[in-house]
């Protein structure tokens, strides 16, 4: 029996763990609850947002050009990527693509 190429083993993972991946719109709404989530005071509100998004499986992640210089990347959905190996990489090919 012939077995298939490598790379569309490759493809085939990729399209199959595609839906388990930290896609942008998860990031979008994790922000948002760790938004509504947080304090009034915006000294701690960084600190509160970069808490909750790593508690919830996203790390710290400037070099997206999307993510800017602001008072609010905390609050930026581009400024984080997923911290899970899996997720991360799925997420890059994801940024990859667009």
């Amino acid at each position: 029996m012939r077995r298939a190429p490598p790379a569309i083993g490759r493809c085939a993972a990729i399209v199959l763990l595609l839906p388990l991946g930290g896609c942008i719109e998860d990031q979008v709404q994790q922000v948002a609850m760790c938004e509504a989530g947080g304090v009034a005071a915006e000294a701690t509100l960084d600190d509160t947002m970069r808490g909750c998004m790593a508690n919830n499986g996203y790390e710290w992640y400037l070099a997206d050009p999307r993510c800017g210089t602001s008072d609010r990347m905390s609050r930026n959905p581009f400024c984080y990527q997923p911290s899970g190996r899996i997720a991360r990489y799925l997420y890059q090919v994801q940024r990859s693509n667009e």
